[in-house]
């Protein structure tokens, strides 16, 4: 394994080496931009002419509801916005929110989200663009999906958030995914790549005033950003599985871990490794080899597999070879002095600041 520094914790820990990471299932995609300013501009030119839901287009008693591709043509310009979030946690948890206020008289050239040229109260529904955020480039192989999972609490009022899929070097759009709605549970995403390409991604939220009420906020939340074999609609439409278990309690067992992986928590994932390197016979050297390895297993780095987590602490001992072995066999003397190459482990708690299990701090 070699040595990656970590900012977001002031330390230095393992990471996998390429030939490890070759063979997992997926691969982490990492945020390169996070914007807490609004770019109402940018999210015009990627939702102009998408489809809406309409409403109250006859008025404000009308039920109707209808799709229309036509209407979503406004400036998305918020008049003031209260509050605004985008952040990158240490368990892989990312998150937009924002809270503001729309113009109480808007012009022609403020119509969107539900604007209908003929039809002024259609202007009791628009949408202005908060935060927004854009993708490291990843090489993702012909026939694979990028893939994310997630939810939005409905705080305020109703989440747009549009993502966009596009080549590195040109900028091409390739696929593109937008959804509104006011809250949403746990959901998996996905967007194909036909042919073998330099990719990035680019996620805007806005927020829809579906009260009508002028005041609007949204808030999303994304994990488990990844690229590797697509989904099946049958799987995509389960959803992921809520956080039911912990560390302690996990089954050994594929299905154990996979459930685990769930509730995208690095403190609960480290205890589960503690009891792997039990069932392995194995006895912990050097802290940092864990906590190195484990985000590679839990949600800052995409979910993997029982059976690529054994494998990666058996390769970590002398016996296997390792450059710098921090497990052993129980009951073998540990290798001592670490060799330089294994940096140094100062704050083996920091990852743990996210109330995200039954054990954290």
């Amino acid at each position: 394994m070699q040595i990656a520094a970590n900012g977001a914790a002031s330390r230095e820990t393992f990471t996998m080496n390429k030939s490890t990471v070759s063979r997992l299932g997926v691969q982490p995609i990492r945020w390169a931009t996070i914007s807490k300013t609004p770019d109402p501009v940018g999210y015009k030119n990627q939702i102009t002419g998408r489809c809406a839901t309409v409403r109250q287009c006859a008025g404000h008693n009308d039920p109707t509801v209808v799709n229309d591709c036509t209407v979503m043509i406004g400036s998305y310009q918020c008049a003031a916005v209260s509050s605004i979030e985008a952040f990158s946690d240490e368990e892989g948890m990312f998150t937009m929110d924002f809270t503001g206020q729309l113009d109480q008289a808007p012009g022609p050239e403020d119509w969107g989200g539900e604007q209908a040229p003929d039809d002024r109260n259609c202007v009791k529904h628009r949408s202005c663009s908060g935060p927004w955020a854009q993708t490291t480039h990843a090489t993702v192989q012909g026939g694979h999906c990028v893939r994310w999972e997630y939810s939005s609490a409905g705080k305020t009022d109703w989440y747009e958030i549009y993502v966009g899929l596009f080549e590195g070097g040109t900028d091409k759009l390739l696929h593109e995914t937008f959804q509104r709605g006011h809250s949403a549970e746990w959901s998996y995403a996905q967007l194909k790549v036909d042919t073998t390409s330099d990719v990035y991604l680019k996620y805007y939220l806005a927020s829809y005033d579906n009260t009508g009420g002028f005041a609007i906020g949204a808030d999303i939340k994304v994990r488990n950003l990844v690229h590797g074999p697509c989904m099946t609609n049958a799987q995509l439409a389960a959803g992921p599985f809520n956080c039911v278990t912990n560390g302690a309690m996990a089954p050994l067992t594929e299905d154990g871990y996979y459930q685990l992986a769930q509730c995208c928590c690095n403190y609960e994932m480290e205890e589960y490794m503690r009891r792997l390197l039990q069932d392995e016979g194995l006895q912990l050297c050097y802290e940092g080899g864990l906590q190195g390895l484990v985000p590679w297993y839990s949600c800052s780095e995409g979910s993997q597999t029982l059976a690529l987590m054994r494998e990666a602490v058996l390769e970590a001992t002398e016996t296997k070879g390792a450059a710098c072995p921090w497990v052993t066999e129980i009951g073998k003397t540990c290798v001592d002095p670490q060799p330089p190459a294994c940096g140094s482990f100062s704050r083996p708690i920091s990852h743990r600041r996210r109330t995200c299990g039954r054990n954290t701090q």
